[in-house]
């Protein structure tokens, strides 16, 4: 399916300002067509996933607004971040989150693609890769459980070396957030044909059953509400914080939106038009 994608890459997906950070638009469809041209392509970039956790951290740091403006695309993990995009943009923006984009990309995958994991536990790793044997079409490059150190403290150009030596053409990073999209930016710089996707929380959708939310809680926008009652202790400082930001974030591009469909037109907030 990749090869298909080669001839002619994909349509960029459209991206609009939300606070000031540049977030994706339009159908999962079209984010994982564009990630398949990119792949097949040979065309290096950084794909993120945010949530409404990142949001708020972005928002208030100018390197992650740089990361994020630099991405190729985001596919928007959370639903309030999700429905904030499409109110503000008028573009339809359903939420597409990153382990979806994971398991749509292994799927999708050509055996000549070789993949290539980053951070985790050196367990969880292995349980992915032990998951992924049964994929015949998912070439694995390699993967590393890097020390967990903050971003400033990594030995980025160790982990560039690594990753050169392995030569994959997709690293799917899950160091956590925003520590995982400082380090694809970075390592974005140094190996520029190589598509990097943060994609976090994935590894454990991935390798540990039961840590998913839901399909109806998913679908109601409750996926929040089930990691925090099965992580209450790690969680309940982030989700105190996110859940009032998210309500808010909601009423303010509601307004936004109002006063676009009263003539406030939309070039303001789109960083360019979504093909037509």
């Amino acid at each position: 399916m990749l090869a298909k994608q080669a001839g002619a890459m994909a349509a960029r997906p459209a991206k609009v300002l939300v606070r000031g950070v540049a977030l994706s638009l339009g159908p999962p469809s079209g984010f994982l067509a564009h990630y398949e041209a990119m792949v097949a392509a040979k065309r290096g970039g950084m794909i993120f996933a945010p949530d409404m956790s990142l949001l708020r951290r972005a928002t208030k740091d100018a390197r992650l607004r740089e990361a994020f403006a630099q991405a190729a695309f985001c596919v928007n993990d959370g639903s309030p971040v999700a429905l904030a995009a499409g109110l503000l943009s008028g573009v339809e923006t359903p939420r597409f989150r990153g382990v979806d984009l994971m398991r749509a990309g292994f799927a999708a995958s050509d055996p000549g693609v070789r993949h290539y994991f980053l951070g985790g536990t050196q367990a969880a790793l292995e349980a992915l890769v032990a998951r992924i044997a049964s994929l015949p079409n998912v070439t694995l490059a390699g993967y590393h459980s890097p020390p967990f150190t903050p971003f400033e403290d990594m030995d980025l150009p160790a982990i560039a070396a690594r990753l050169k030596a392995a030569q994959p053409r997709v690293v799917w990073v899950f160091l956590g957030a925003p520590k995982q999209e400082l380090v694809c930016a970075a390592l974005h710089a140094r190996l520029p044909g190589i598509v990097f996707v943060a994609v976090g929380a994935a590894l454990d959708f991935a390798t540990k059953p039961g840590r998913e939310a839901p399909r109806v809680m998913q679908s109601f926008g409750l996926e929040w509400a089930w990691r925090l009652l099965s992580e209450p202790k790690r969680l309940w400082r982030r989700y105190i914080a996110t859940v009032p930001l998210g309500a808010l974030l909601l009423l303010e591009v509601a307004v936004l939106a109002c006063l676009r469909a009263l003539g406030g037109g939309r070039g303001r907030y789109l960083l360019h038009e979504p093909a037509p």
